[in-house]
């Protein structure tokens, strides 16, 4: 017997049990690049000389020449097709850097490059009618495009502001139909002035409304510091946890290609050379663990993590997160020591960050 109800305006309902045989079977989506997904909509947002265009020309390539690697992270390139529509324009400038951009793969990668890539010529200057979202699907369909690179967000509307909540919903919901029309990952380069250089990327930096920062399945941060670094930040995923510490520096070779640099965490890029990590939460919490280990007589320098943080002041210093991601970064230092999950040993020939008198670890 069926559970399904359907009502007067299409608006149909299934039981739990109905979901569940539905659904149970049907595969995942595939994760296409750290937090993008396939069928996504999301941006990639930065100032303007940022490099944003040129990041996702570079993960067009190389998703288009079945590279299984994009800036160190594991990248889903099996079967995909890449369109590009460079609302801003066709620039002759554009297509030589595409051009030489090819100078850095094999000449396989380059076929391969030449049949699943793809760009539109003639694309309108704004997709801000019927007619012309329908031209982008048909375009879409006819090169079998799953991934599409749309520059940029204000080219798809006419009229209005995208910090105007009406505005953005209509834009959204716009790209939000094309993307359900043709199953395709949408990846909207976004120029934003908001970012600053000197400052961490948030959520916030999205510019427009609320509805622009919410409706999204992820947004990728490009920064070019005042100390002329340049890197990628995860700024927000919908499926994925994003790292809010640490970024990807890379930079441009003569062929207007990047390369990977290195991680570190955006402290240290925002502050160049000369940038430190601030360890003063990291060594209060060591600190405090081994005041608790001798306060308390406890043998074998184990604790559990749990205790540390409800059961001393450092729940009054520092949130719960700050904590874990400290906490994360002893255990990496191998300064603390994982027993199990939850039960850690302090490492007290590594510890040097204290005075503190405690006996030798028992083996």
């Amino acid at each position: 017997m069926s559970n399904t109800t359907q009502f007067d305006n299409n608006t149909k309902t299934m039981s739990m049990g109905e979901t569940v045989n539905k659904y149970k079977d049907m595969p995942e989506p595939e994760t296409i690049w750290r937090g993008i997904t396939e069928g996504d909509l999301g941006f990639v947002v930065g100032r303007s000389k940022s490099g944003k265009t040129i990041m996702c020309e570079n993960f067009g390539f190389n998703l288009a020449a079945r590279r299984d690697q994009f800036l160190g992270s594991k990248l889903y390139s099996h079967d995909k097709t890449v369109l590009f529509v460079p609302l801003e324009g066709i620039d002759l400038n554009d297509r030589k850097r595409n051009i030489n951009q090819l100078e850095g793969y094999t000449q396989e990668e380059q076929q391969l490059i030449f049949n699943n890539y793809y760009i539109m010529d003639e694309s309108p200057s704004h997709l801000d009618t019927n007619e012309k979202r329908e031209m982008l699907i048909d375009c879409i369909n006819m090169c079998n495009a799953n991934v599409v690179i749309i520059d940029s967000l204000t080219r798809l509307y006419f009229g209005g502001k995208i910090e105007e909540s009406a505005t953005a919903q209509k834009v959204m919901s716009s790209i939000s139909d094309i993307s359900k029309a043709t199953n395709a990952t949408m990846i909207i380069i976004h120029h934003t002035p908001k970012i600053r250089r000197d400052k961490p990327m948030s959520i916030e930096d999205v510019a427009g409304s609320r509805v622009v920062a919410q409706e999204n399945g992820f947004v990728i941060g490009i920064n070019k510091c005042i100390t002329g670094k340049r890197y990628v930040k995860d700024v927000a995923y919908r499926y994925r946890k994003e790292d809010s510490d640490n970024v990807l520096l890379f930079d441009i070779n003569e062929n207007r290609n990047i390369f990977l640099i290195g991680e570190t965490s955006e402290y240290r890029a925002l502050k160049g050379k000369d940038g430190r990590r601030n360890n003063t939460n990291r060594n209060y919490i060591l600190d405090t663990i081994l005041n608790y280990i001798k306060e308390n007589d406890i043998e074998g320098n184990t604790v559990q993590s749990s205790d540390i943080y409800s059961l001393t002041d450092i729940k009054d210093k520092m949130s719960r997160k700050a904590f874990q991601d400290n906490f994360r970064r002893l255990t990496d230092k191998g300064l603390l020591i994982k027993i199990k999950k939850g039960e850690y040993k302090v490492n007290v020939e590594e510890t040097t960050t204290t005075p503190i008198d405690i006996s030798p670890a028992t083996h």
